[in-house]
C-alpha cells in the first residue's frame, strides 16, 4: 500500500517463526498462562494497545481444540486480557475440511464461535467447486453479539492487500441489473436456437449456472444471472414452458414471443 515502517509507528510485530509459540501449558488442573502471554499482556499495557491480533489458533491452543472446556477457558484467558487492558483481541483460526464444505468457516467444539463475541469468516467465492475470480474473497459476519449475523463485504486482492468494493448503488446497480438480464436474455435465445434446452429449476441444465460457464457471459456471476432470470420471468419476457410425454414432462426456459 506505498507504506513504510516509519508510516506504522503504532504497530508492534512480534516474530516467533521457529519459536514455541503457546500461549497456555495443559495441566491437569487447567490451562496456565504461559511466560510469552505474560509478555503480550505487559506490552500491551506498556504500549496501551486498541487491538491485539494473533496468528494462529493452531500455533498458541495447546489442547484438544474439541475440549469445549478447554476451549471456553482458552478463550476466558484472551477475555481477560481485553478486559485489563481495554482493547480488542482478534484470534485468526483457519477452518477444517468439514467447516470448508458447509460454509461455516468452523474447526473443532463449537465454543470456538459460541465463547466469543463475534465472528468473521474470509472465504473463497465458488460456484459447485469452481472459482471463477481467485482474487476475490467474502468476508461474512458468522456471530455478533451486538449486530445482525450473515453482513458480507466483498473484498479484492489488489497489489498485496484484500480491499473492499465499492457496493453498487442507484444508476449503477440499475446499469448491473440491466446488463445481467440482456446477457441472460442473449444466451437463452442462442441456446434455444441450437436447441440446447435449460431451466429454472436447478440441476445440470439449470440456466444461471450453464450460463455463468459459457463464454459469452461478460463475467456475469451465478448470482447475478440468477436475479436477472427472476426479473425476466416477473416482467414476462422470457417463460416456463414443457415437452416430452405426459409421463415424464420437463420443463424449461424459453423467449417469450
Amino acid at each position: 500500500m506505498g507504506c513504510g515502517y516509519a508510516d506504522l509507528s503504532g504497530l508492534t510485530l512480534r516474530s516467533l517463526a521457529g519459536e514455541n509459540a503457546l500461549l497456555a501449558t495443559d495441566t491437569p488442573n487447567g490451562l496456565i498462562e504461559t511466560e510469552l502471554f505474560k509478555e503480550i499482556d505487559g506490552r500491551t499495557k506498556d504500549e496501551d494497545a486498541d487491538l491485539v491480533v494473533i496468528d494462529t489458533l493452531a500455533d498458541v491452543y495447546p489442547a484438544n481444540e474439541n475440549d469445549r472446556a478447554k476451549v471456553r477457558q482458552f478463550v476466558g484467558i484472551l477475555r481477560g486480557l481485553s478486559l485489563r487492558r481495554t482493547c480488542a483481541v482478534v484470534l485468526l483460526g483457519h477452518p477444517s475440511l468439514t467447516g470448508l464444505s458447509s460454509g461455516t468457516g468452523m474447526s473443532g467444539s463449537t465454543a470456538w464461535n459460541n465463547s466469543v463475541r463475534s465472528r468473521l469468516y474470509l472465504s473463497r467465492i465458488e460456484d459447485e467447486g469452481f472459482e471463477p475470480d481467485a482474487d476475490a474473497r467474502i468476508l461474512t459476519t458468522k456471530r455478533a453479539n451486538y449486530g445482525r449475523t450473515g453482513e458480507e463485504i466483498k473484498m479484492r486482492w489488489e497489489a498485496g492487500a484484500f480491499v473492499a468494493e465499492k457496493t453498487p448503488s442507484g444508476l449503477d446497480r440499475m446499469a448491473a441489473s440491466a446488463k445481467a438480464e440482456r446477457v441472460f436474455l442473449k444466451l437463452l435465445t442462442e441456446y434455444s436456437k441450437q436447441g440446447r434446452k435449460v431451466n429454472h429449476a436447478g440441476g445440470q441444465t439449470y440456466a444461471p449456472t450453464v450460463f455463468a460457464k459459457d463464454p459469452g457471459s461478460e463475467e456475469m456471476t451465478k448470482n447475478a444471472l440468477r436475479g436477472a432470470m427472476d426479473e425476466l420471468l416477473r416482467k414476462g419476457a422470457i417463460r416456463i414452458s414443457q415437452d416430452g410425454p405426459p409421463s415424464k414432462r420437463r420443463h424449461y426456459l424459453e423467449v417469450t414471443k
